[in-house]
């Protein structure tokens, strides 16, 4: 599930694609997790960038401590 107020990740290279997004274990939980929903080929790092989204969350809540966890298969 995607946190409310936030969009999918999305990087493209030009033989790659990820699809993505932030999630969390429990809604109260300040670890993000950065899930892979869909891909081809291979991205240069393996490292999908949601950092619009994370600023986003930053934004609603600034100060909040997030922990990111890149879960990417």
């Amino acid at each position: 599930m995607i946190i409310y107020g936030l969009d999918w990740c999305y990087e493209a290279g030009d033989d790659c694609y990820h699809l993505g997004y932030l999630t969390r274990q429990h809604w109260s939980s300040p670890h993000l997790i950065v899930r892979s929903y869909n891909s081809a080929g291979t991205l240069p790092d393996q490292h999908l960038d949601c950092s619009a989204q994370i600023a986003a969350l930053d934004a609603r809540t600034p100060g909040y401590f997030f922990v990111i966890d890149n879960q990417l298969h």
